[in-house]
């Protein structure tokens, strides 16, 4: 019984190794692309320009009832953190001018620039669902930190988890 136990494993365990394999064509990319996109004043800014640094991203559109409810929290983040962190925004509307989104965000008290994806690619790339998204890099530009939603509870776990950010390549 054990032997026919033991040969069944094996065959088990060929078959997976043989037929399974590991791809990832339909997974969301995980590193900073080499992307540029426009902020309100329509100056192209590159996130390769904050390697070395965390950098925190707030996905967002001005029709968002939870973004605006993010953008306390977030500002709140931004006092406390120090010169190793940027923050920045990344707007999605794509039927508002640059004033219009910038007045908005200026009405929600959003003292961190926001860059303009009209075409959906930043959200494309990390195949992203739903807004607000909160999303953390590294200081190498690597995802190290995903969440959908932020509530002024939420204050609390990210502020301890900045500390760690820091740390991570």
């Amino acid at each position: 019984m054990i032997k026919k136990m033991n040969l069944f494993l094996i065959c088990l365990l060929f078959f997976y190794l043989v037929n399974c394999k590991i791809s990832n064509e339909d997974s969301p990319v995980y590193k900073l692309p080499s992307l540029s996109l426009l902020d309100w004043d329509g100056e192209e800014v590159s996130f390769q320009d904050f390697e070395g640094k965390v950098l925190i991203v707030d996905v967002w559109a001005t029709w968002c009832t939870p973004c605006e409810k993010s953008v306390p929290v977030i500002e709140k983040l931004q006092e406390s953190a120090d010169d190793s962190y940027v923050f920045i925004g990344v707007n999605t509307d794509t039927d508002k001018s640059p004033d219009e989104i910038e007045a908005k965000a200026n009405s929600w008290k959003m003292s961190y620039i926001s860059l303009l994806d009209t075409h959906h690619v930043f959200i494309d790339l990390f195949q992203l669902e739903g807004l607000p998204t909160f999303l953390v890099f590294s200081k190498t530009g690597n995802l190290i930190y995903t969440q959908l939603g932020i509530k002024p509870s939420d204050y609390s776990g990210l502020k301890a988890r900045m500390e760690t950010w820091k740390s991570v390549d």
